[in-house]
Parts: C-alpha cells; structure tokens; sequence
C-alpha cells in the first residue's frame, strides 16, 4: 500500500486533531466535542472510492496504539505508515471508524489482516458497544463474529487455529449477557424486533459457516494478507487444543438451536418484519439449500444430526412434519459415502483385525493411525512396525503426523516414523515433506542432534549435485524433513558466500522447490531465509547477484519478488543506519535487476511503486552528500553508484505517467522539495517531462540537468566567467557521473556563447566539440581556485570538518578530472585542427598539478601521468607535419613537463615523448 495524497490528508487531519484535542492516546473527548469534526470526516470519505476508504481504515489502524504496537514491528511492506501520525488510542479509532461509515472496511481487515491485529481489533470495537443502540451492537457484533470465523477459517496453524476458537466461542457466549444490559430500557415492540433480529442473524450466521468452511472467503485477501508484523510470535498464543474450526461451527449450531426454543409466533412476524424472509422461502428451504450448497462429507452428519432440531424447535410451525420431509428431500440429494466396517470400528477391534489378518491390510493400518488415543496402546507401534512391507505414500504421511501430535511421549514413534520416510523413494519423500510443512507450519519437530554437521557434510557434497543425485538427495530431504527452515538458511547463506556453490545450491534447493515455496512469515522460506542472510552479509565477500542470478533461473524466485521482499527492505534498513558498503552492494543489485532486460519487468510501474523506489533513492543521494571538508571516498562511489540509477529510473518513472496531476506524482514532486537545489537536477525529468519548471534550481544544479537548462530563457549575464563561481561550489561534490554531465553542459553553454542567432538545443555539435577545451580549462581554473583557498585556509570551527577529508576531496575531483579528459577530450582531440588549444589544456593541467598542496601532488600527478603522456602524442603527431609548429609544440610541452612538481613524473614523460633534450634547456 503505498502513501498517496489521500493518506496525506488524513495524516493532516489526525495531527489537527491532536492539536485541537492534545495527546490522542489519553485524552478522554466526550461524543459533543467530537460530532463537529466526525461531520466533516465524513463529508471527506464520502467522496472517496472503496479503494481508498480502505486506505484510510487501515492507515488509522497502524497509527493506533495497541497493546502489542510498542513490541513488534511492522513489516517494509507498510513501514512507511505506520507511526507517522500522532497515535490514537483504540477508543479513538473506534470513533473515528464509526463516525466516518469505515466499519465495513474494519470488518475486512478482521478477516484478511494478521491474526493479532484481527482479535485486537475486535476486541477495541466491542468494548465500545455502550456508545450504540441494541439493534446497532447486533450488527456489528455478528459483523465481527462472521470476520472471526473468515479468519480461522483462512488459517491452519494449530497454535493460531486454537487461540481463534477460543476467541470466536469467547464472543458467542458473551452474546447474551451484552444483549441483555441493551434492553432494559427499551418497550416491549422494540425488544420483540430486537429478538427477531437476533434470530434472523444466529441463522445468518449457519450459514455463512457452511459457506466458509466449503470454500474460505479469499475476495480480498490478496489486499490485506502482506503479514504486517512478521515479527510477532505467534506460538506463545494460548489456547484450548480441543477447539477448533468444526469445534465454532457446533457452537454456532447450539446457539441457533438454542434461541430458537423461545422462538414463538410473535417473535417470527418481527423476524419476517425486517427482512427473514424473501422470495416466498421458508426458513426451512433457505437453510436446507444452504447445506446442499455448502456442506461437504466431513461436515454432513453434523449438519444432518442438528438441522432438524432446530425447525423442531420452531413452535409455531402449522405443519412440521411437511417441512421437515421437504428439508429430507433437498438434503437426500446429497451424495454420502456408505458406512463401512472400519468407519464403524473402535480401536480394539482395529488392533485386532491387524493381529488376526492372515494378510497385511492398508485400510485397517491407516485405520490405526488415524484413531485417537492408538499410541496409549503398547502394541501399537510393534504392529506398524510389522506392517513395514505395506508402507507407502499416504502410510508414511498418517504415520509422520501421528508422531507429530504425539508430541514427543514416544521416541520409537518418532524413530519409526524418520525410517518409514526413508524407506520412500525421492518423489514420495518429496510430497510428504511438502503435505506435512504445509498442514503443521514451518518446525523443527524432527531434528536431531547431528542436524548441523549433516548439513554441513552434505553441502560439502555439493560437487555430486549434477552427476549423482542418489548420493546427495536423500541426505537432503532428510534434512528438510527436520528442519526446512536451518537447511534453506544454511544453502543460501553457503551459496552467497562461495561464488563456485552458487549453482550448484540452487540445483539442490529447486529438487525441494516445494520447501522453497513453504508461506512463512507472510513471505516464502526461500526468500525469507534470503532476507536473513542479507542482514548479515559481508560486502567484501558476497556474490549475492550470481546466487539471485541462479535462483531466477531455476525459476525458485522472480526479479520482481526479490526485489521487493528482499531488496528493497534491506535498502530501508541499511539506509536508516546507514551503513555505506552494504548501500553500495544495495544499488549495484538494484541496478542489475533492473536494467536487466527481463520481461516480467516491462510493467515495472504496475508490480513495484517507482515513486516510493525513487523517494528511497533520493534519501540515499542526500545522505551521500558533502562539502569540500567532509568527504568520504566511499561516499562518493555510493553517490556515483546511485546517480546513474536514480537518472534511468526518474525517465522511466516520468514517461509512465500519464496525468501531471496524478497522486503519487505528486506525492514524489512535494517530498523532492526537500532535497537541495543540486540532488533534485537529476529527478528533473519529473517536471520537465510536463514542461514544467523545476523548483529552486540553481546554476550548478541546471549545468547537471540539460533538460532543465533549456527552459531558462538564457545563460546568466556576463559571459562565461559567471560560471566560475558555481562550479567552485559545485565541482568539490560532484561524483564521477557528475562530472561527465558537467563537462558535455559546460561545453553546450560555451558553444551557446559562441553561437548567439541560435537556440541552446540547436547549437552545432561540432562548435561543442571545439569548445571542449575551453570547458575544460574552465573546469580547471576553478580546481586550481579552490587549491589556493585551501593552502590558503584555517580549519574553521566545525568538529566535523577535516583538512585531510578537504585534500581527499581535492584529489577525487583531480582524479575525477583525468577521467572525463581521458574519456570525453582524447577521443575527440584528433578531429581537431587547434592544436594551441590543445597545448594550451596541457599547460593548464600542468599548473594545476603544481598548484596542488604537496600532500595530494605526487598522487595526482600519478593519476594524471597518463592522460597527459597520450595527449603529448597526439598534439605531436598532429603538429609533426609543419617543421615551425612541431618545434613550437615540442617546446611548449617541454615547458608543460617543466611545471610538474615531480621529477620522476618530468623524467619518465619527456623520456617516452622524447623530448628530453628540450626539457634539459629548460
């Protein structure tokens, strides 16, 4: 869920409130103080779509102070909401979700969101039911009784199964005590509506538990299952184990039957009053087609037993008997599976059948291992053991969760179970490992105390993954059979930090594709254990993209996934603490993923936000930020690193815009604002492509962005030299892409300059390549400037400023400059005819490089050497074809290498460009 305009407006109004009101989370506001300001709430969501009405419903959720919010934390996915506004308390909330008509949508996020958000969520509306009336709290709590039973109904750890049951009968037997308190004030008409209400949605809610336990509701679970809090350890949740979904079910079913038994005529016509009864259905007919629709074999004898008893119950029914055939009739239409032997059978007569069968016999086998209680018989095991010959799949995997739910109380169980599953060939193997972590979650119930040096042997084995599958294989379903969750997480950390296991660990883990794929704090195993291993990555020794590179290959992960489950989360964390070589390993990912011609990336836009990508990158460009005094070499290598990403993807994010006034455009445009003038010119494409001016530019800044240059109506005044003094600011914090920008600007200025009839964007490319030299020689008048004012300079009074960063600093823009001349001049310089010009560059570096302080000049000249050496070549072979200008030349270059302040830099040059001789004179 992204941050959007809308969201903004909330965030707004929540902080008035806390203005206007003081700490929402203590406050006490009586429901007069709050009418005013729930009108106009209102009035706002009106005009909102159903899409952003749940924006807002969940946005106030995260920013409301539960029980558990100050111990757990959010997940990336909604990091960005959650806590930006002033917390509310949950009687805040509650107001707010009633004032502005959001229950239904408080209502689906009991459904869909985490289970710890569902039952605190509930529980903070219910216990504000004194604010509504009897008819009011009726509806909303069956509301929240059917979301309940959505989300056990959606779920399937035990633990988590378990603590809901007890929640959802928790509520159904509060029912009447709070109903109850609702009527003593009311007249007899009104507490005969009242019963015929709660009737009509005791019955309501049967069936909507038939429907939900056929076919789980997933309408918007998509939305709301991101596992918010990924964190919260779900296994310390208490609960009775004898509850579960079928447990809720039958409570419902009593609680119908029950109410029904004071169900008279009286009643029933207030019931038909508001709405029991449509399309000329009995009540009968209604249920009984429900139960046709929805019931399934396991729940059949259920629905049968208890069905009829409740229109039993029906008092006033003129004829029953007729009703009841009419139900049978409906219901006999379903298919049943006839009652066999061993349906019938009790443990002692399964046991016996087993000891007294001349043959071995499946059905009663697995008879026995689905009985509850088998295990409190000794001979229990020694008769699976016996029955060995006839093990198979669905065996294995009744007898694998047998000794799951014998939780521990006998090892041989658990012995037998582990060599019952080796016993299995690999694709069977495969299958009860994915069954049984799919039905009782990822756990570690099987390891054994080798666990760890196994893995580590079989890892080791790694070389066998291609030739001999047989050797290695079983050895690691076996391992995935005790802990899934330690293997994955070892194979990806051993894959990352060996560039030469990398494929050969993704061939193993995509043989247990199905472990990879395993749900697992609201992600996959794969990627979760990825994840983990991010955090503890080290930069200097990783080769995470060849791994991510072989995982997308053998199809266990997407680009797309990685990116934003893994990538992008590891991007915010390291950001927040900004921990530089892990940001560098970050952006140089980023980068790979997403220039890659992949086609899952075509829509980018529509599987990622490039907004909120872009908003991230811009807080890391600012962060690697610096001044003269406070540089950092790996800073300006993450900077670089980030520029040309940040570049590409503003383009991409600017074209896949249609609308200028789009939210999230918008969103992106206002959070720019706050970066300076210098970092916002390489997001200039997001106004420039709607031909509008970008904000607060300044002349350095509009030399880095061309697209933004053109729309001023002209250069600054003065000429040229009013250049200086923004590069003298600019060029200390200038990354290497940077600098190839400046210089291609610098020279489209000068030739502007020289070309005056002319727009900017018409100017000749041919004058820009004449006038290179001078952008250059520009660009080296002002390193020469600030070489003097540093020679020249006091450290000032900042604790953080450094004459040792302010050298570094000098000596990466030096270095930055032999860059750019080696790639953008040398190549150019043969197509031109000035060969003074080019002497004259020459010189001028020269003297740059003497101006240098002593510190940093033998490094640069170093640095430098190269460039010069090919330019000393060039301008020689270009000036040997005329006798007067190649003496000149020689003499002028000699001259050049006489203002290099090291000697051995002089030597070597005029020793390669033979020119010795005339270094001598000198």
């Amino acid at each position: 869920m992204e941050f959007d305009t809308t969201v903004l407006e909330i965030q707004k109004k929540i902080r008035g409130l806390n203005n206007e009101f003081g700490n929402l989370q203590e406050v006490e506001i009586t429901a007069e103080q709050l009418a005013p300001c729930l009108e106009k709430w209102r009035c706002f969501t009106q005009k909102l779509d159903d899409g952003q009405k749940r924006k807002i419903q969940l946005y106030l959720v995260l920013n409301t102070n539960f029980s558990f919010h100050d111990i757990v934390e959010v997940s990336d996915d909604v990091a960005h909401l959650a806590d930006t506004a002033p917390l509310l308390s949950t009687k805040f909330l509650v107001n707010l979700i009633r004032g502005c008509d959001l229950l239904s949508y408080a209502y689906e996020t009991m459904s869909f969101a985490d289970p710890v958000l569902a039952i605190h969520y509930v529980e903070a509306l219910l216990q504000e039911r004194h604010q509504i009336s009897a008819l009011d709290y009726l509806e909303e709590f069956f509301s929240v009784i059917h979301s309940m039973f959505a989300q056990l109904s959606n779920c399937h750890k035990p633990y988590i199964v378990h603590r809901l049951a007890s929640e959802f009968i928790k509520l159904l037997d509060s029912l009447p005590e709070h109903l109850c308190s609702k009527l003593a004030n009311l007249n007899s008409n009104d507490k005969l509506k009242v019963a015929g209400v709660l009737a009509k949605k005791l019955i309501e809610l049967v069936l909507f538990c038939m429907q939900s336990m056929h076919e789980p509701s997933k309408d918007l679970k998509e939305y709301y299952l991101k596992d918010m809090y990924p964190n919260f350890d779900y296994s310390q949740w208490s609960g009775s184990k004898d509850l579960d979904l079928l447990s809720c079910f039958e409570r419902a079913v009593n609680e119908c039957q029950n109410n029904m038994k004071a169900v008279d005529l009286e009643r029933w016509m207030r019931w038909v009053e508001v709405g029991g009864q449509t399309d000329g259905k009995s009540l009968q007919m209604e249920i009984g087609e429900a139960a046709y629709r929805y019931c399934n074999m396991n729940l059949f004898n259920l629905i049968l037993s208890n069905i009829f008893t409740i229109y039993r119950c029906v008092q006033f029914e003129p004829k029953p008997n007729n009703s009841v055939m009419h139900l049978s009739a409906i219901l006999s239409g379903f298919k049943m599976k006839p009652v066999t032997e061993i349906d019938l059978a009790d443990l002692g007569k399964v046991i016996s059948k087993l000891e007294n069968s001349e043959t071995q016999n499946k059905e009663w086998l697995l008879a026995l291992l689905k009985k509850e209680g088998c295990l409190k018989e000794e001979r229990t095991v020694d008769l699976i053991a016996q029955h060995s010959t006839i093990w198979d799949l669905d065996v294995v995997s009744a007898l694998i969760q047998l000794a799951r739910n014998n939780n521990g109380n006998s090892e041989r169980i658990n012995t037998l179970a582990m060599e019952a599953f080796k016993a299995l060939n690999m694709q069977d193997q495969k299958s009860v490992i994915c069954s049984f972590f799919e039905e009782n979650g990822v756990n570690e119930y099987f390891m054994l105390p080798n666990f760890e040096t196994e893995v580590t042997t079989t890892l080791n084995m790694s070389s066998y993954v291609e030739r001999l599958k047989e050797k290695w294989l079983p050895q690691y379903l076996f391992l995935s059979l005790q802990s899934p969750k330690r293997l994955v997480e070892k194979s990806v950390s051993t894959g990352i930090s060996t560039r030469g296991q990398g494929s050969l660990i993704a061939i193993a883990l995509s043989e247990v594709s199905s472990l990879c794929y395993l749900p697992f704090k609201g992600s996959t195993l794969l990627l979760d254990s990825l994840k983990t291993a991010m955090k503890k990555i080290d930069p200097t020794k990783s080769h995470l993209a060849h791994f991510v590179k072989q995982l997308e290959e053998k199809k266990l992960i997407t680009a797309v996934t990685f990116l934003k489950q893994c990538l992008l989360p590891a991007l915010k964390s390291d950001l927040s603490s900004y921990r530089i070589p892990q940001l560098l390993l970050w952006i140089q990912l980023l980068k790979l993923v997403l220039m890659a011609e992949r086609p899952e990336l075509v829509d980018l836009e529509g599987k990622i936000s490039l907004a909120v990508l872009l908003a991230v990158l811009a807080e890391i460009l600012q962060r690697a930020s610096w001044v003269l005094g406070k540089f950092k070499h790996a800073e300006s290598l993450l900077r670089a690193e980030t520029v040309l990403l940040v570049r590409c993807l503003a383009l991409k994010y600017a074209n896949s815009v249609a609308n200028p006034k789009d939210k999230e455009l918008l969103w992106l445009q206002s959070g720019l604002l706050r970066l300076t003038s210098h970092n916002r010119a390489h997001f200039s494409a997001i106004w420039t492509r709607f031909n509008q001016a970008v904000p607060s530019m300044n002349m350095g800044s509009l030399l880095l962005s061309k697209d933004a240059m053109y729309q001023r109506s002209g250069m600054p005044p003065g000429g040229p030299d009013q250049l200086l003094s923004p590069l003298l600011i600019l060029l200390p914090s200038c990354c290497t892409p940077e600098w190839r920008l400046l210089i291609t600007s610098l020279a489209k200025v000068l030739s502007t300059y020289n070309t005056t009839d002319q727009e900017p964007e018409e100017a000749d490319e041919r004058e820009e390549i004449k006038m290179l030299p001078d952008a250059i020689r520009l660009v080296v008048t002002a390193l020469m400037l600030q070489a003097l004012m540093l020679s020249q300079q006091q450290p000032p009074d900042d604790a953080n400023y450094s004459n040792e960063c302010a050298l570094a600093c000098l000596e990466n823009s030096v270095r930055n400059l032999g860059i750019i001349m080696k790639e953008e001049w040398l190549p150019k310089l043969n197509d031109v005819s000035d060969v003074e010009n080019g002497i004259g560059v020459v010189r001028q570096v020269a003297l740059l490089l003497r101006s240098l302080p002593s510190a940093i000049a033998s490094s640069c000249s170093l640095a430098l050497s190269g460039v010069l050496q090919e330019a000393h070549e060039v301008l020689l072979l270009k000036a040997g074809m005329q006798t007067e200008l190649a003496t000149w030349c020689v003499q002028e270059l000699a001259l050049s290498l006489a203002l290099l302040p090291s000697r051995e830099t002089r030597q070597s040059l005029a020793r390669k460009l033979l020119i010795e001789p005339a270094l001598a004179q000198i």
